[in-house]
């Protein structure tokens, strides 16, 4: 998936985080180089699993990297292939119900369709 893509507006950015959660995410690159060295890394913290997926040339095989128990980068692809199934739904779609034990469960149109 070009990393553009986990990004590309604020729906899909907001769908992604709900479905990928305690993931932290950088740009970061080499000034010498930044077309080659751009990267979006990926860290879940304490987890130990981490990403990193390369912007230019992401098609090639080399072009991300992942470790740990998670594997980051598929999830957020995943994640994404969700939102493109769902319609691609804004954020007004999304709701959010917290119970009087202060549970919050976040859905899709109605509660009845929980996103997790």
């Amino acid at each position: 998936m070009d990393p553009d893509l986990a990004e590309e507006n604020v729906h899909a950015a907001f769908a992604i985080g709900l479905r990928v959660p305690g993931v932290r995410y950088v740009h970061t690159w080499d000034a010498a180089d930044p077309h080659r060295t751009f990267r979006i890394q990926l860290s879940d913290g304490p987890g130990g699993s981490w990403a990193s997926a390369r912007y230019q040339g992401w098609e090639q095989e080399d072009a991300v990297q992942q470790a740990g128990p998670r594997r980051l980068w598929d999830e957020v692809a995943s994640a994404r292939l969700w939102w493109l199934e769902a319609g691609r739904p804004e954020l007004s779609r999304f709701g959010l119900t917290v119970t009087a034990d202060g549970e919050q469960s976040v859905w899709l149109d109605e509660p009845r369709n929980p996103v997790g």
